[in-house]
């Protein structure tokens, strides 16, 4: 592959480096890198990564003020040029490692950094709660301005399946696919006027990062296709959220 179309993928694991959410990483992996993709497999319990405090430095001054590792994870992140986010099942939900992670990245819910990358959701599970806790992922992607790119799911009574092309052709097609050509669901649509319209209102950090990037006259973060009833319905909710949330400034 030339390198035009080289790219960087980054698999977040969030478990046990032997498990089986790992043994389908490594097999998503191969299929890749045979496809001329540059992976690379990132374990969380590699990394010293604090709790959150609920201090919102990073919000208000834009940077965390703990001294760990985070950073060294957001580099790798924000280096990709794709995500791979996993995770099994733990208490209905995604582990501990990763939900820390996620509370870490707060201030990229204001001031997105990952924005046009495409992100594919792995979750394995020995019971149930395999759908809700990929929905959760998908909808923290949104919030990181990613495109959520395919689900690998994986139970009890399939944990032995091989992977299937079907279950990532999406997510390498929109990994070599230019942002013009992409379609954005309407959940993001309204996700994007939301947060804009807390960026417009909130915030003046929020508010010179979004208007530095033209965010705050677009109906999305990008020039893509965008269907005319999205369009409209996406613009009368930003409209009406708009004035009714009062301009304020916690700087």
């Amino acid at each position: 592959m030339d390198d035009a179309r080289y790219k960087k993928v980054v698999a977040v694991n969030s478990s046990r480096k032997k498990g089986n959410t790992y043994t389908i990483l490594k097999a998503l992996g191969e299929r890749l890198s045979a496809a001329g993709v540059d992976f690379e497999m990132l374990h969380l319990r590699d990394y010293n990564i604090n709790h959150c405090t609920g201090c919102e430095r990073c919000i208000t001054i834009g940077r965390c003020t703990q001294k760990d590792d985070f950073g060294r994870v957001q580099a790798s992140l924000t280096g990709a040029d794709g995500i791979v986010l996993s995770s099994p099942v733990y208490m209905g939900s995604v582990t501990g490692r990763l939900k820390v992670l996620f509370d870490r990245t707060c201030s990229w819910y204001h001031r997105p950094v990952l924005v046009g990358k495409p992100a594919l959701i792995v979750t394995t599970t020995a019971g149930s709660y395999a759908t809700y806790t990929a929905r959760y992922m998908k909808r923290t992607v949104i919030g990181w301005g990613m495109h959520p790119s395919g689900t690998i799911l994986r139970k009890a009574r399939t944990l032995n399946i091989r992977l299937s092309e079907n279950e990532y052709d999406a997510f390498i097609h929109r990994l070599f696919s230019p942002l013009s050509q992409y379609r954005p669901t309407l959940a993001q649509l309204i996700h994007f006027g939301v947060q804009k319209v807390l960026a417009l209102k909130i915030l003046e950090i929020d508010t010179e990062f979004w208007k530095d990037r033209g965010w705050d006259e677009s109906p999305f973060y990008y020039r893509c296709r965008i269907g005319p009833l999205k369009r409209i319905f996406s613009w009368v909710f930003y409209k009406l959220l708009f004035y009714r949330v009062k301009k304020t400034d916690r700087s």
